[in-house]
């Protein structure tokens, strides 16, 4: 399912979060939004401003108010993405986060005209202090903006304290799979026997 919520932290707990992540003070990464295959478009253009957000960086702490909010047990991955302004709003393409049966939230850090368009045809604007949450397996694009110098957003990948809800999407709990990137196991732990090979974060 997916859900939106307007408003979802207080004006004083969005205003800290907004002011530690001022684009000028993020040591940003150049980034593809998704991979070539996927995008839509030159892939000229398939490029974005990210940076991950570990939990023993400054820019982690502000978070807490965000996760203490979340239905979430562990988080896999925390990336914060930077879509400059474009000439036009264009779609990216479809993708999922990571592969990993979990659910995603996407948190608008800014207003603007870009917006989050989902497969199975659902479409989210972009409005400051929204969160919008769906299981990692539908596939979903974001976008450009014209409106405002960039969108900006936090992606959240994260295993849900009612695991039902990912049998509830074709999901296993912790079916972990061998692609997983490094950057996406932060968070990740109790986990079956079989798969403690994996490096963890409690």
């Amino acid at each position: 399912m997916i859900k939106v919520t307007d408003n979802f932290l207080t004006e004083e707990e969005f205003k800290n979060i907004n002011l530690i992540y001022d684009p000028k003070f993020i040591p940003w990464s150049f980034q593809s939004v998704v991979h070539d295959t996927e995008f839509i478009g030159d892939i000229i253009d398939n490029w974005q401003l990210s940076y991950m957000i570990l939990p023993d960086c400054i820019f982690y702490n502000c978070l807490m108010p965000l996760f203490d909010k979340m239905d979430m047990d562990v988080h896999f991955r925390v990336k914060l993405n930077l879509n400059p302004k474009a000439p036009a709003v264009r779609e990216h393409g479809y993708h999922i986060d990571i592969p990993v049966p979990s659910k995603t939230a996407i948190f608008y850090l800014n207003t603007n005209n870009g917006y989050t368009k989902f497969e199975t045809g659902e479409k989210v604007e972009s409005v400051a202090n929204r969160l919008v949450t769906f299981p990692s397996n539908i596939k979903h694009t974001g976008t450009t903006c014209t409106d405002v110098k960039g969108r900006l957003v936090l992606n959240v990948n994260y295993a849900p304290k009612n695991q039902a809800e990912l049998a509830e999407n074709n999901m296993a709990p912790f079916q972990i799979v061998d692609s997983i990137p490094d950057d996406a196991k932060v968070g990740l732990r109790d986990l079956p026997p079989q798969q403690e090979n994996l490096t963890t974060t409690k």
